[in-house]
Formats: C-alpha cells, structure tokens, sequence
C-alpha cells in the first residue's frame, strides 16, 4: 500500500453508512472523539467548474482504531500508509461523502478544526463514549512514583 489509500479507486463510489453521524448512539458518539482530537474535515474546490469536494481523513498510528472506525462505519474505503520522514509510519481512512461531511459540520466538526473547533453538544448519555474516542485519538496515560508512591497521569493534547 502507499501513501494514496485511494489511488485508482474513487472514494465517493465506495459503500458507507451514510447515516452515521445522523443518530446518537455510543459508536457514533466514540467516533466523533476521535474525529474531534484527531480528524480532519476537507471541503474544496475543484476542477474548472468550481465544484466542491467533501472528505473526511483519519489519520492515526494505532491500525487497530481505524480498522475499528472503519468497521463501525460499514466502509468500504481501504485504510493507506501515510509516512512522515523516515521511520514515522502512521494509518489514514479517507472518506469521501458529502452527506458524512455536513453531518460533522451541524455537530460542530470544522475545517481546519485546530483553530475553529466549535462546541460539540454531546447528550450527557453518550459523554462517556466521545471522551474515550477523544482520548484514543490524541491522548495518553503515564505511570510514574512521586516519593515512592504510584501516580497515574492521563493527558489529552490538542494541536
């Protein structure tokens, strides 16, 4: 596989629930964490006509969580190798889907979502799920002594 997950095959004809993100449930909602800490939500023009492109990229280290989301999301699309230098190897699910897109943008998704994240109203029902989704997209647990005692340190960071 390389670094195009799509090459030859056009991601918007390949088979998803489109309906995903019309519903909360507790996969919908884990899916949307990691979207939020580790997503990205495209929408360009393109071509002469100006006509506009939505898709949604994935990109993550862990293979197992984007299987995971690709699963849960009844998707076709295939899960690429994207490398960052030489020895930084990570996983991208890109989804082609207009329907998928708006969705995310009503829940509050944005493009370029580092800078213009807006508030996700996440029913108190389902809070649990989209922190643990948000948490395995961008966040990590650290175990050390302090004074001989054990001390767990989780941490979520958003760049």
């Amino acid at each position: 596989m390389g670094s195009n997950p799509t090459r030859g095959t056009d991601v918007a004809t390949l088979s998803i629930n489109e309906k995903f993100f019309s519903q909360w449930t507790s996969e919908m909602s884990y899916v949307l964490g990691v979207i939020a800490a580790d997503g990205y939500l495209g929408i360009k023009q393109v071509g002469k006509r100006g006509n506009i492109q939505y898709f949604l990229d994935i990109t993550s280290k862990d293979f197992k969580l984007l299987k995971k989301i690709k699963e849960a999301m009844k998707a076709q699309q295939k899960i690429g190798i994207k490398h960052r230098g030489r020895k930084k190897k990570s996983y991208r699910l890109q989804i082609g889907s207009q329907k998928i897109c708006k969705d995310l943008l009503t829940l509050g998704i944005r493009p370029r979502k580092t800078f213009t994240l807006d508030t996700i109203n996440v029913p108190e029902e389902y809070f649990s799920d989209f922190l643990r989704g948000f948490f395995d997209g961008d966040g990590s647990v650290y175990i050390y002594k302090v004074n001989g005692t054990p001390q767990i340190k989780a941490k979520i960071i958003s760049r």
